[in-house]
């Protein structure tokens, strides 16, 4: 079967529509929470050196164990599953409804209220005790 070149025309466009809508899923799963936990390098894994981390290694008295985290000046700067909080010049932690969420972290960290960076109302976030 032949078709003519107003069929192909938009045949190739169905196609590059279908591929670029294929990629764009694929790159939006690798986004989010899995970005986020005790063992992720985006935020919330041990780390002792910024290599240890995709972005940033904070570490000190408020991060026992070091914390990989992101840099963020709002909420929209930290990747699905984390919060921005007023700490370390403005970091991604791990957000949390119940302290259950924050076990996993250790023992050093619970699930608590913080400042958030942008202001505005505090954020629940594991964060160090």
């Amino acid at each position: 079967m032949r078709f003519g070149p107003a069929v192909r025309s938009h045949i190739r466009i169905l196609v590059g529509a279908s591929i670029v809508a294929m990629a764009l899923s694929l790159s939006a799963a690798g986004c989010g929470v899995d970005d986020v936990g005790p063992r992720s390098r985006m935020v919330g894994g041990r780390c002792t050196v910024a290599g240890d981390c995709v972005n940033r290694c904070v570490t000190g008295a408020d991060f026992p164990g070091g914390y990989c985290s992101v840099v963020c000046a709002n909420h929209a700067d930290c990747p699905g599953g984390s919060v921005c909080v007023a700490a370390a010049g403005g970091v991604c932690l791990a957000a949390c409804r119940v302290p259950a969420d924050c076990h996993d972290f250790g023992p050093e960290y619970a699930c608590s209220q913080r400042t958030s960076q942008s202001g505005g109302p505090g954020v629940l976030a594991c964060a160090a005790n």
